[in-house]
Parts: structure tokens; sequence; C-alpha cells
């Protein structure tokens, strides 16, 4: 643990380390938010070189995201038949939970309980960040096998939103070495959820069949990236809700990425996974003043599919009182 400065309510802001064989993850207590995955000495995150711009991260790089992650049209929620108004920070929407008193916003108590395991918790009050309930949240990151792991958990003492997911942006040949269009993706997905030009759930499931969004097969991100297919146009690139092929509820292998030297597979409970390719990335100041670009990084968004809360078929973000829900995600190197 190292402190490594302080919120503007000049709350102490600390770091803490985990590893495992040839894994190496930094957290903040800050919005539990990662800052670097080191594998064999590469790191794979991209982030910020001043801990000052984790307070606004326009970009969420490493952010843990909750209570609802991607966006909700016209930033509202109905849960019980009542309405919640969200703050608007993407157009007319909700973007990523986005308050000023969002989880990502806050210090949590993190508790350092192994080498290789770190149990990150914070409250919420009722309508404090907009959203339902006074609820309790856990993020548990364990390192295993060069596999991190990353637990999310939420209790509400009354119905409330949750779809949390993890916004590390990977690039595996180091955070400072350039564009991802060469890395190889692969997703277990034949299926994926259009968007308007807002990148907001049209309602419909497609199939990938015949279109520049099929990863079915290893292929290059930057092969169709910039191809005339219109969900790539409203995205600048890719930032598209992925449906998980079999899904049951367990964890299963969603998504594997690679380069010359690295594999990375995803493995997931959840229904969807958002692939993101930095399209908005556009001179942040990264780790060693490293200046990142469009498609520095790829994040890869464990989740239900977006704005569920409007669309009655997607899968409900809905949790009942008193239930403990709990999603899980595994980065696997080798």
């Amino acid at each position: 643990m190292r402190s490594v400065g302080f919120t503007k309510n000049n709350e102490e802001i600390f770091e803490y380390i985990i590893e495992d064989k040839d894994l190496q993850v930094t957290v903040l207590n800050y919005g539990a938010t990662i800052t670097k995955i080191i594998y064999r000495g590469i790191d794979v995150a991209l982030g910020y070189e001043n801990i000052d711009d984790y307070f606004d991260n326009g970009a969420a790089f490493g952010m843990t995201v909750m209570p609802n992650c991607n966006r909700i049209k016209d930033a509202e929620v109905t849960v019980d038949n009542k309405r919640y108004k969200l703050e608007v920070n993407d157009r007319t929407n909700n973007l990523h939970s986005h308050t000023t008193n969002s989880c990502q916003k806050r210090i949590y108590d993190v508790e350092k309980v192994a080498n290789n395991k770190l149990v990150c918790k914070v409250k919420l009050a009722h309508l404090e960040d907009n959203f339902p309930g006074n609820r309790d949240y856990e993020i548990i990151y364990t390192i295993k096998n060069n596999g991190l792991h990353q637990s999310f958990s939420c209790v509400s003492d009354t119905k409330t939103i949750f779809n949390p997911t993890q916004h590390t942006y990977f690039n595996l040949d180091g955070h400072n070495q350039g564009n991802i269009l060469n890395h190889q993706l692969k997703i277990n997905a034949g299926f994926y959820t259009p968007t308007d030009k807002e990148l907001i759930p049209t309602g419909e499931i497609l199939a990938v069949d015949n279109t520049p969004v099929d990863f079915r097969g290893f292929k290059a991100i930057g092969k169709d990236i910039r191809e005339n297919f219109q969900p790539l146009v409203y995205g600048k690139g890719y930032d598209l809700n992925f449906v998980i092929k079999n899904y049951d509820g367990k964890l299963q292998e969603v998504a594997y990425l690679k380069n010359e030297n690295i594999l990375l597979t995803v493995e997931s409970d959840q229904p969807g996974l958002q692939i993101y390719t930095g399209n908005y990335l556009d001179g942040q100041l990264g780790k060693g003043n490293y200046i990142y670009k469009e498609n520095s990084g790829v994040a890869m968004e464990t989740q239900l599919f977006p704005d569920n809360n409007h669309n009655s078929h997607f899968f409900s973000s809905i949790i009942n009182a008193g239930e403990k829900k709990t999603y899980n995600v595994i980065y696997r190197f080798k």
C-alpha cells in the first residue's frame, strides 16, 4: 500500500499491488480503479500519468463501473413503476452511471487479505447517485494462475439497478506501443444489438453473418473497422454489445485477444460483451507521459445488454431488496 495523493475533499488515495506468478495488478482505493496490469514485465493497461486525471476520467481508464455500465436512454430508469432521473452526460443520455457521487468517484474501504487478493467495499445511500436503494457494493480482485478475477456484488434495501463492468483498455503490445488494430480478436457471439446514432440499442438482435462485426473466428481488429457499415459509422469504429452464445448464467469463455506474444482470454457469467476500440481517445496524457490516440486500446466490457430497462426482452438489471447479486469476470493471460 502506497499513498499517491488526495481527492478534492482531502481524502487520501492509496494504491495496492496484488500479484501471482507472471501477473501484477495495481488498484486504487479511489473508485476501485485499475491503473496497471503488468504481464511478464509489460504493462498492458492504459492509464493516466497524473492521479488527478482519474477524478474526471472521461475515457474511463481502468474504471470499475457501478451500478450501471453503458448507456441509459434519456437518462432515466423505472423501478417498481417509479421513474428515477439520472444525470445527463452523453448527449441526452446517461453513460456509465456518471454522477458527481458515483461509485467510481468514491473512496473504497480496501483490505489486502493476501498477496494476490483485495476486497473493496463502498456504501451508497438512497438517491445519492440518483439510483434507488441504500446499497452495499463489494469488489473482490484475485490473481490466480495468471488470471485477474474480479467479482462485483450489490445488496440493496429496495429494488435497484445493478449492471456492473470493468472498463480497462488493453494493448497487449504495451500501453505505450501504438494502436491495437493488428491485434486479433475472437468473440463467442453470433448476434449483436445494433444502436441508433446516439449508440442507444434499437431493441433489435441481429446476426453477425456476412457483416464487419463477425468475430466468430480470429480477425484483426483493424481489418473492417473503417467499413461503411452503419454500426461502425455510428460508433466511429467498434462500440457494440455482442450476445454471448449458449449463455447459461455460468462462467464461460466469451472472447479472446492476441498478439504475437500474448493470448488474453475473457471469461464471464454475463450475457453481453461490449467491444469498444478507443474510438474517441484523442490525446489523453498517459503513463510515462505517453499520448493516447484513437484505437490505442480495446475495452472488453462484460455486461447485461445496454439500456435493458427500456427493452423488456433484454436481460433485466433490476435486483430485489435484500438480494445479493454477484457477477464475475476473469481476464486470463498466457
